[in-house]
């Protein structure tokens, strides 16, 4: 996966926290749910607005993300 810059991490752990849960709340696998809360968080982080992140951050994130 690409380094990525963070521009701002206040809300990251809420983030993937949320998108776990609707992950879950979506019947995805376990290692599915965790890719999404990742790409999630991770795409938030990117976001310099707390709470919010880009629809293309993410589509450009989890494809890459990889759980081993």
């Amino acid at each position: 996966m690409p380094k990525l810059e963070a521009v701002n991490t206040v809300g990251c752990g809420d983030a993937m926290t949320g998108a776990f849960a609707v992950a879950m709340s979506r019947n995805f696998k376990p290692d599915e749910a965790l890719r999404y809360a990742v790409a999630v968080s991770a795409a938030s982080a990117l976001s310099p607005d707390t709470g919010d992140f880009a629809p293309k951050d993410f589509d450009e994130i989890f494809p890459n993300v990889r759980i081993f």
